[in-house]
Parts: structure tokens; C-alpha cells; sequence
């Protein structure tokens, strides 16, 4: 069972108990904390490594073209983390409003084995396949 704003149906006829789905919002919160928290350090480190905060640019050309090489590396990781840190937020913004756990494509409760493996999921298994 996913996380839902209040008392509504998941599949016709049959309610959806209030206490049943609040429950994996606040135990998948604290891990969406944590990794928001690591991230945006990780995003802090990668892009004052980008910007040569610690160590300025060699004045060897061959060294300087090896220091470029890991630029596009770090920027990648960096690519990375954004878009994760958005999906985190996202995430934390549906737990808010009491839609945590509840698929955006369908309307439909995510499985609570799918939110421990991915907290941010915004989407059943049936609809993310789909995509």
C-alpha cells in the first residue's frame, strides 16, 4: 500500500485505511532525508572540483587535457545527482500533501516492496514498465 491524502479508493468498492498507508511515508522519509543530504554534498564536492576550488589548472598542456577528461566525468556525476536530488524532492513534496506511495500515472498504490528498493518512485511497476 502506498501513502494517500486521505480515505480514497485504489480499486472500485474497495477503501484504501488511512493508518495503512501513512505509515511507509514517515518510515521512507528519514532515507529520503539522508539521500537528499548526501547529494547535495556530493553536489557541492563535484562542482568545486569543476571549478578548480582546491586544485588550479596544470600549466602542462598534457596534464591539463587529462584534468579536462575527468571535467566531463564529474560533470556527468554531477548531471546525475541533479536529476536523483529532483526525483528526492519530488518525492518529499508528494509525502507532504499525502500523496507519497500513490502512482501519478494511474492513481493507483505503489507497492511498498517497490518504495523500500526505490523511496522516490513516483510511479507503480505496471506504469513505470509502461514508460
Amino acid at each position: 500500500m502506498g501513502a494517500s491524502g486521505g480515505s480514497r479508493t485504489a480499486t472500485p468498492g474497495v477503501a484504501v485505511d488511512r493508518k495503512a498507508v501513512e505509515g511507509p511515508a514517515q518510515d521512507w522519509r528519514a532515507e529520503l532525508e539522508r539521500r537528499k543530504a548526501e547529494l547535495e554534498e556530493r553536489i557541492a564536492r563535484v562542482h568545486g572540483d569543476l571549478v578548480h576550488a582546491d586544485v588550479p589548472l596544470e600549466q602542462d598542456f598534457a596534464e591539463q587535457a587529462v584534468q579536462r577528461e575527468n571535467e566531463e566525468v564529474l560533470a556527468q556525476l554531477e548531471a546525475s545527482a541533479h536529476e536523483e536530488l529532483a526525483r528526492i524532492r519530488r518525492a518529499l513534496r508528494r509525502a507532504e500533501q499525502g500523496d507519497y506511495g500513490t502512482c501519478v500515472d494511474c492513481g493507483e498504490p505503489i507497492d511498498p516492496a517497490r518504495l523500500r528498493i526505490v523511496p522516490d518512485a513516483d510511479r507503480c511497476l505496471s506504469c513505470a514498465e509502461i514508460r
